[in-house]
């Protein structure tokens, strides 16, 4: 599959900026982003890819307070994958008692993971490589809650490149761990990646978004997606947990933080944790045993 690559230079640059530029690209089906400042890279297949959409889109920041060009550039899969699976460098990700370990590496890395824990992915345009704070934050917080996540009925939403998930299978949640993404390449990017770590019948990874998820059958649901998406299916989130159950959540700047705080109490959530890496910023919730009104 070929994709189109549009390199918008947004003016002033920012990283909320680049989130709210990210969030509505996200809507017209672009579906892998990389910040360079003061450029966002946007990734899109080709045969979804529209010039009206992306103009439209884009056209309407002239009165956001920031400015946005951009340019599209047409890129090969080939060519994507040799180069980036060149340069992909290991992630290794520390945390709980004795600093227990997660390694996220390229297939084509050689060389051995000294972690308890190691995920071998295929570099692919889909999110998750691990290298964002969001994903290591998240990986943190499995890390740490380990011996509380086995046996328990996880899911993975919008899982990208299924990072979350393989992890999740190797530390023994209950079979499957559920995956799930909007992104049908995301989906196909996350079941060869759990075929690479030979945990293939340990993930079920679907394609669909909140609308499809089964109410009070979670034990535990990991959520790394913008700010917005997950302020709009919080009520879906805490409808689909068990009582007690556990909500983590990632992918939202620092300053997003309280107006998430709100609508998950809105919700029936208790905040139990934080963390933070530079601007972004990670929740650990549990879900009481009622709403409030």
């Amino acid at each position: 599959m070929d994709f189109i690559e549009a390199s918008i230079t947004i003016n002033p640059y920012s990283e909320e900026n680049a989130g709210i530029v990210t969030a509505d690209l996200s809507e017209i089906g672009f579906e892998s982003f990389c910040e360079e400042d003061p450029l966002l890279k946007a990734y899109i297949p080709l045969n979804r890819y529209s010039e009206q959409d992306l103009n439209t889109v884009l056209g309407g920041f002239s009165f956001s307070g920031f400015r946005v060009s951009f340019r599209t550039d047409l890129i090969r899969e080939s060519d994507w994958n040799s180069e980036w699976g060149k340069e992909f460098n290991p992630v290794v990700v520390t945390a709980g008692e004795n600093g227990c370990g997660c390694t996220v590496k390229s297939r084509h890395e050689g060389k051995p993971a000294r972690t308890k824990y190691a995920i071998i992915i295929d570099p692919d345009m889909s999110f998750g490589t691990a290298h964002h704070q969001t994903t290591k934050m998240m990986l943190q917080y499995m890390l740490e809650d380990r011996h509380e996540l086995k046996g328990k009925k996880l899911l993975d939403m919008g899982c990208g490149t299924g990072i979350l998930s393989i992890l999740a299978a190797k530390i023994h949640c209950a079979v499957p761990v559920e995956a799930l993404d909007i992104s049908t390449r995301a989906v196909f990017a996350a079941r060869r990646n759990a075929s690479i770590n030979r945990v293939p019948k340990l993930v079920r990874t679907v394609r669909g978004d909140s609308t499809i998820l089964e109410m009070g059958r979670y034990d535990v649901i990991l959520a790394n997606i913008p700010g917005k998406i997950l302020i709009d299916d919080m009520s879906t989130y805490s409808m689909s947990l068990k009582r007690g159950g556990i909500l983590y959540i990632s992918g939202f700047l620092t300053d997003e933080v309280t107006a998430l705080t709100e609508e998950c109490g809105r919700n029936g959530f208790k905040v139990l944790s934080r963390k933070e890496d530079e601007d972004w910023a990670a929740l650990k919730l549990e879900k009481l045993n009622f709403v409030p009104r």
